[in-house]
């Protein structure tokens, strides 16, 4: 009689409903507590859009600066009349899997944010 009992009142769509529900919840609380807040990006700057700018020239310079395995930086020096821009693009092996070409003497157009000048340079 007691076993009976036991799997009518498993049976029942009320029970299975509450039952679903408590396991939700159970893992809805368990699961939080896992999620790590968004760290800041090492202390990297922001991109900010009110700095972006525009510029075109043609392509004085092409060289690849060495920051490690597999993360040379292509910096471009864009030269428009008297002026010279320097443009830190992307890693060498990105580039390579895009198949993106900067060849010196190619007319460029270029939109980014401005940064800071480093100052080895005149």
């Amino acid at each position: 009689m007691l076993l009976s009992l036991k799997n009518s009142i498993l049976r029942s769509p009320a029970t299975k409903r509450r039952l679903r529900l408590a396991m939700f919840l159970m893992l809805c609380v368990t699961m939080a507590p896992a999620q790590k807040p968004s760290q800041d990006a090492g202390g990297l700057p922001k991109y900010d859009l009110h700095s972006e700018m525009k510029t075109k020239g043609v392509v004085d310079e092409v060289k690849l600066l060495p920051l490690g395995a597999k993360r040379d930086i292509t910096e471009l020096v864009i030269k428009n009349g008297d002026d010279k821009v320097y443009i830190y693009v992307c890693p060498k092996a990105f580039q390579e899997e895009m198949g993106i070409n900067f060849v010196k003497g190619d007319e460029n157009q270029r939109s980014g944010g401005r940064g800071e000048a480093p100052s080895s340079r005149g």
